[in-house]
């Protein structure tokens, strides 16, 4: 059995211990009638070190902030009221099973492969394989002896049994769950057998949570989370192909640690085991983790290879972020070391997008878990039929993803002066470098300037690639400029693009700025094609404009001066934008406009006509 690996994270000792120590007092299997306890804070003090309630704790986790308690036999009501009022104690909940999700397996046959077309895969095998980066598996059980995993060493951990074996149960639910989704994600692609991973040179940690009855429990999967923040290697994508509803505090609060760690996790939507079933829209019908909303989390539906939803695909407008291929994928089975097999599913489609991520975050080390979520949603392929059901409109699009450009804005400032004001911005590029538009809507009466000169300006309800959103009393200003290529680290130098305003008088309001980025040769546009209350569908900073024009006074000796916001209060124009559903510049430097608010449903809703090139004019 290969052993395990671990790599202690940073924490204090005692945390550590603690887990140790809990962990070691009693066997690691969940059961029925254990408490899962909600922590906040240091709260694990508040049981370790109580009298009544030390004795029976399972395990903590202070990295997640939960433990797990196994009532003594015929505890009294008032030993539970006596828990619940502890101080530090959030919440507790009845710890229960969560169910497998009703995946269907097809045929032996490693054929044609079709998710890698379908995603592009294929077109961008030479930008990354996900090499300097680590993604986990949360699932079943893992065969690894099979000949597309032998010698891969993965991190490898039982949270289920307590123990190293990570092997499937066998003829207990799906036992090649876990190993098939192990296989989409990084079998061998140089043995000429079988499949290729679609993210081959990514790290493995994978990590059994299925006890010896094949029983899941939400303790396990929120153990097995806190214990690889605490244990396991730096990791940049988690796949979890599995769902349930009503979840526990302790498994929301850590989903929420592996965001504070700057983990992906990739949920799968889920299945519903027969075609059009009452209960497929998420948002109805929520399933965990699937429906949660941080901004780490990528949640799939499942396509077929026409580019339609999979019948029993559960989907959600608000709550599905994406699709992926999900239906006849070819992967590994446990039958034999070299058994294969097909099976359809959003388990299955899930580590497609996790492969992605994890050859985005090996390409680009440096972007945040939430600037990757965002990159592939912005990159996925517009698809008709997936309109309404899922939030982006789209598929995986893996070649996008590694091509596109992420853009920065730090945040502007106000623009004031009398006459005419200069307002300085910086624009980064966070990946993948090209062609891209500052794009500046102004209320009537503001006239815009580059470093170059005169802006390209449309007017209200002119003709556009896109749909900008734009306002009746407003015109947009269009910047072109070439977003540089960022570095290994995943950033790049910022380009300055001042802007020079001027204004007649009664000219007052806001402006709003956003950005959009036109992919190397072959890339699509990132702008949508609608948006509420936004610029290009992403969220647009307001900056507050204050310029006095007056008469008789020469613009050009005096250009006014940018003056940073500080602790003054917004002016009236800035609340007013606000109020028409602007998001206001966040104070911190460097965070994408894109990001920014609730507004994500937009962003990646386009037409495929791409942006006119730079030296086009538009009217």
């Amino acid at each position: 059995m290969v052993e395990r690996r671990a790599a202690p994270r940073s924490g204090p000792a005692l945390a550590l211990g603690l887990a140790a120590i809990c962990a070691g007092a009693a066997p690691a299997r969940a059961g029925q009638g254990d408490l899962l306890v909600s922590l906040s804070g240091p709260g694990s003090e508040t049981l370790t070190r109580n009298a009544m309630f030390a004795p029976h704790l399972r395990w903590c986790r202070p990295s997640v902030g939960a433990c797990l308690l196994r009532p003594p036999v015929g505890a009294p009501a008032s030993w539970h009221q006596a828990l619940r009022g502890l101080e530090g104690v959030r919440a507790v909940d009845l710890d229960a099973q969560i169910q497998p999700q009703s995946d269907e397996l097809g045929t032996p046959d490693c054929g044609a492969q079709w998710e890698w077309f379908d995603a592009h895969f294929d077109l961008a095998d030479g930008i990354g394989a996900g090499a300097g980066a680590t993604a986990a598996v949360l699932d079943s059980g893992f065969l690894l002896a099979h000949e597309e995993l032998v010698g891969r060493l993965p991190w490898v951990w039982d949270y289920g049994e307590g123990d190293d074996e990570v092997s499937p149960v066998p003829g207990v639910g799906v036992p090649a769950h876990g190993t098939f989704i192990a296989g989409l994600l990084a079998a061998d692609r140089d043995n000429d057998r079988g499949r290729a991973g679609v993210s081959p040179e990514v790290g493995l940690a994978l990590v059994k949570i299925a006890d010896a009855d094949g029983a899941l429990w939400w303790s396990t999967a929120v153990d097995a989370i806190g214990g690889l923040l605490e244990e396991g290697p730096p990791v940049a994508v988690l796949n979890y192909s599995l769902a349930g509803s009503a979840p526990p505090t302790a498994m929301i609060d850590a989903v929420a640690a592996l965001g504070a760690a700057d983990v992906v996790l990739v949920a799968a939507a889920g299945n519903c085991g027969v075609a059009d079933c009452w209960d497929a829209d998420n948002d109805e019908y929520p399933l965990y983790p699937a429906n949660d909303a941080g901004l780490h989390v990528l949640t799939v539906a499942g396509t077929t290879p026409e580019a339609e939803l999979n019948p029993y695909s559960h989907y959600g407008l608000l709550s599905v972020d994406l699709a992926a291929p999900g239906v006849d994928l070819c992967s590994l089975d446990v039958g034999a070391t070299d058994a294969y097999s097909t099976a359809s599913g959003t388990s299955y489609a899930a580590p497609l997008v996790a492969g992605a991520v994890a050859r985005v975050r090996g390409r680009f080390p440096g972007l945040r878990a939430d600037e990757v979520v965002h990159l592939i949603k912005a990159a996925a392929q517009p698809t008709p039929a997936l309109a309404g059901k899922v939030e982006v409109a789209g598929r995986l699009d893996a070649l996008e993803a590694l091509s596109l450009p992420l853009l920065a804005l730090p945040a502007p400032s106000a623009a004031r002066g009398v006459g005419a004001a200069t307002l300085p911005l910086a624009v980064e590029s966070r990946a993948g470098g090209g062609s891209a538009w500052l794009v500046v809507a102004a209320p009537t009466g503001v006239t815009v300037a580059g470093p170059a000169g005169a802006l390209l300006q449309v007017a209200a309800g002119g003709a556009l690639p896109w749909d900008p959103a734009q306002r009746a009393d407003e015109a947009l200003w269009l910047l072109p400029f070439e977003a540089p290529a960022a570095g290994a680290d995943g950033r790049a130098a910022p380009v300055a693009l001042a802007l020079e305003l001027q204004a007649e008088a009664g000219a007052a309001g806001a402006l709003r700025i956003g950005l959009v980025g036109v992919g190397p040769a072959g890339g699509q546009t990132s702008a949508p094609t609608d948006g509420d209350a936004a610029l290009l569908g992403t969220p647009a900073w307001s900056v507050a404009i204050e310029v006095d024009a007056m008469d008789d006074v020469d613009d050009s000796a005096d250009t006014g001066r940018a003056d940073p916001v500080g602790d003054e209060p917004d002016p009236p124009a800035a609340d007013a934008a606000k109020g028409a559903g602007c998001a206001s510049a966040p104070g911190a430097a460097g965070l994408w406009a894109a990001a920014a608010g609730a507004l994500f449903a937009v962003l990646a809703r386009r037409r495929p006509k791409p942006l006119p090139p730079p030296s086009s004019q538009v009217s």
